[in-house]
C-alpha cells in the first residue's frame, strides 16, 4: 500500500496557515504560499547557496514547508522504517524506554513519523530534537505536543547538532534511533567526505546495541554520491558498524566506480489533497518520493547475510519497457551493478502487472538467472516473480 501523510498532520498545518492568513477556505489560503514553495524547492535543488541556508527565515517559508514538504519527508521516514522492520528484521528489546534522537530536526517531520512508527511503539518514548533555529524549534514542539500522545516525552534543544559533546556529554548516552533527515548535507556542505565520516563515526558510538543510525538525503547526484563515499569510509574504518539498507553487501559502493547510476529511491505514495491542489499551478513531481538514504547498525541485520550472488539485488534504475521484454539495473548482493532482463511471453497478466509496477529501490530476492554473454548481465528465467 502506498505511503501517505497522516491526515491530522495535514490538518494541523492547514489550520496554522489559515490562522496566519486569516483565510479559512483552503482554496484561498493555499495560493498565498505558492511563491514560498517555489523558493524553497529551488533552494533545496538548484540554488544551494545562501538562500539554501536561510530557507526557513520567515513565517511564510515555514508554513510553506509544513504544508508542502513536511508530508513528503514524514512519508519518506515511514517508508524506510517499514523496510528496516519488515524486510530486515529490525526490532528493539521490550524493556526500558525507546529513545529517539533527531539531529537537525527542523519542523519535526521525521520526528513525528518515527515516534508514531510501529517499530518504535512502546509505553515510554523519549524524543530528543536538536534544532538551531528557535522559530523552527518552537513550531516543531507545538506540533509534536498536539499530535503525539502524552506518553512521548519531548526533550527539545536549541543547539548546533554538530557539537556531539553538547548533546551527548557522557559516553554512556545512547539512543535506539539517531535520525538525520535532510540535515547532514546542510550542516556538512563544505566538509569533505572524510570529515563527515569521522563525525558520523562519533555519532554512531551513541547507538544502543540494537540501534540504527538513519541518514536521509536528497536524491541529487551530488548529495547521493557524497553519502556513498561517506558510507565506504565508515565501513572500511569501523568493522563494528553494519549496513542495513539500502545496501545488500558491505563492499565499496559499485555505483561510484561507473557513475552511471547513483543509488536513490523513487517510491509512489498518496499525496495529501492540499498538495494535489497546490500542484495544479506548481507542476512539481509530487506523485513519487525521491530520496537517498543510509541505515547503519551496531549489529548486522538478523536477515543477513544474503548469499553474495546477483540473484539478490536492489533496483538502481527505472524498469525499461519495450515490446516483449523489460530490463533494469540492480545493485547485487555480490557487490556489482548488474543488468537484468526478462522476457514477458511466459508471464500471465498478473505477473506482468507486478513487474510493470516495480519501483527504483525495490529489493528482489532469489531470482532464477541465466548469465548472458557480457559480464554482470543476466536473464531472469521463468517463473521470475517480483
Amino acid at each position: 500500500m502506498p505511503a501517505a501523510c497522516p491526515e491530522d498532520a495535514e490538518t494541523w498545518w492547514l489550520r496554522r496557515l489559515q490562522a496566519h492568513t486569516g483565510l479559512r477556505e483552503p482554496h484561498k489560503s493555499l495560493p498565498r504560499i505558492e511563491p514560498h514553495i517555489r523558493a524553497l524547492s529551488d533552494s533545496f535543488t538548484t540554488r544551494r547557496d545562501e538562500a539554501f541556508r536561510t530557507s526557513y527565515a520567515t513565517a511564510d517559508a515555514r508554513l510553506a514547508y509544513g504544508v508542502f514538504f513536511f508530508p513528503q519527508n514524514a512519508a519518506r521516514t515511514s517508508l524506510i522504517l517499514d523496510e528496516l522492520a519488515g524486510l530486515h528484521g529490525w526490532t528493539l528489546p521490550p524493556e526500558g524506554t525507546r529513545r529517539i534522537l533527531d539531529l537537525g530536526a527542523g519542523l519535526g517531520a521525521a520526528s513525528l513519523a518515527a515516534a508514531r512508527h510501529p517499530a518504535l511503539a512502546h509505553p515510554r518514548i523519549e524524543l530528543t530534537t536538536l534544532e538551531a533555529e528557535p522559530a523552527n524549534l518552537e513550531l516543531q514542539q507545538r506540533m509534536l505536543r498536539e499530535l503525539l500522545p502524552p506518553t512521548v516525552r519531548l526533550l527539545p534543544s536549541q543547539a548546533d547538532f554538530r557539537d556531539i559533546p553538547g548533546w551527548a556529554p557522557r559516553r554512556t548516552h545512547r539512543w535506539d534511533l539517531i535520525l538525520l533527515s535532510f540535515s547532514l548535507n546542510e550542516a556538512f556542505q563544505s566538509a569533505s567526505a572524510a570529515e563527515t565520516a569521522a563525525w558520523l563515526n562519533q555519532a554512531a558510538a551513541h547507538l544502543t546495541p540494537d540501534g540504527i543510525l538513519l541518514i536521509i538525503e536528497p536524491a541529487l547526484q551530488e548529495t547521493a554520491e557524497k553519502l556513498h563515499t561517506v558510507r565506504d569510509l565508515l565501513l572500511r574504518g569501523n568493522q563494528s558498524l553494519h549496513p542495513w539498507a539500502p545496501c545488500l553487501h558491505r563492499a565499496d559502493c559499485p555505483a561510484l566506480a561507473g557513475r552511471k547510476f547513483w543509488c536513490h529511491e523513487a517510491r509512489r505514495w498518496t499525496p495529501p489533497a492540499s498538495l494535489q491542489f497546490l500542484n495544479r499551478s506548481l507542476h512539481r513531481e509530487i506523485e513519487t518520493l525521491k530520496f537517498t538514504f543510509l541505515a547503519l547498525g551496531r549489529k548486522p541485520s538478523p536477515r543477513r547475510p544474503h548469499a553474495p550472488t546477483p540473484a539478490h539485488c536492489r533496483l538502481v534504475s527505472p524498469v525499461g519497457k519495450s515490446p516483449g521484454r523489460l530490463a533494469f539495473h540492480g545493485c547485487a548482493a555480490d557487490g556489482t551493478i548488474s543488468t537484468y532482463d526478462l522476457l514477458l511471453r511466459h508471464l500471465g497478466p498478473e505477473a506482468k502487472a507486478q513487474w510493470w509496477a516495480t519501483e527504483r529501490g525495490t529489493i528482489l530476492s532469489g531470482l532464477p538467472l541465466r548469465p548472458l554473454g557480457t559480464p554482470a548481465a543476466y536473464r531472469i528465467e521463468p517463473p521470475g516473480t517480483v
